[in-house]
This record gives C-alpha cells, structure tokens and sequence, in this order.
C-alpha cells in the first residue's frame, strides 16, 4: 500500500499511440490508479493502453480535452466510492448538459428583451 492508493490520474488522449504506453508505464509507478480516455483517436492508442493496465473509457468521436477530462473525472469518482455521492448532486447538471436550450432563451433575457422595447437606439448600446 502506498501513499497515493487513494489517488486517481485521468490522462485525456488523442492520436498519441507512440508515447503513451510509456507515459502510463512510468505514471504508475507511483500512482497505481490510473484513468486514460480515449477521446476518438484514429491510431492505436487504445490497444497501448489496454497492455498497461490503467483504465481505458473510449469517446467514439473526438469531443475536446475539457469533455475527455471530464469524462475521466466521473469514471474516477464512480470506482472510487464517491460515486453515489457524485451523481445525486451532479446529476441535474449532466441531465442539463444533454438538452440544447434554445438561443437567445432563458427569463433573463426576456425581460431585458422587454426593458429595451421603449428605448431609443443608442440608449441601447
């Protein structure tokens, strides 16, 4: 057991078949817990880190590092045990995310919408 068992590493990658056997190899060295997604790379990425021993979650297309890191955040917290605290607080935000919201909507902009009505045009700016 070491210090860090409690830990989790999340690497996002992308069309990096060449270094990341290597990457994972030495990380765990000393962090034996290891996330890598796979954020709908073209090379051989995956068969690489699938020989490490780190766990590998795959993005069927390339949806950016910010969503790859995030994915990898969740992953961690779901086998870490702080899952079940995860999803119920989080859970409306994830629901949220896969809605698209209509452009220019929202209460807020509404009544802005309403205020300028009256105004003339460089009272607006």
């Amino acid at each position: 057991m070491t210090d860090y068992d409690d830990v989790w590493i999340v690497i996002p990658v992308y069309n990096e078949g060449a270094v990341i056997a290597d990457v994972v190899e030495r990380t765990r060295e000393t962090f034996p817990n290891i996330v890598c997604v796979d954020d709908g790379s073209r090379d051989d990425s995956a068969a690489k880190i699938a020989t490490t021993g780190a766990h590998l979650v795959k993005h069927p297309v390339n949806l950016g590092q910010g969503a790859a890191l995030q994915t990898g955040i969740a992953y961690a917290l779901l086998l870490s045990g702080f899952g079940h605290a995860y999803e119920r607080t989080h859970a409306r935000a994830w629901a949220g995310a896969a809605v698209p919201r209509r452009p220019g909507g929202g209460a807020r902009e509404r009544r802005r919408q309403r205020r300028r009505r009256g105004r003339p045009c460089r009272r607006r700016l």
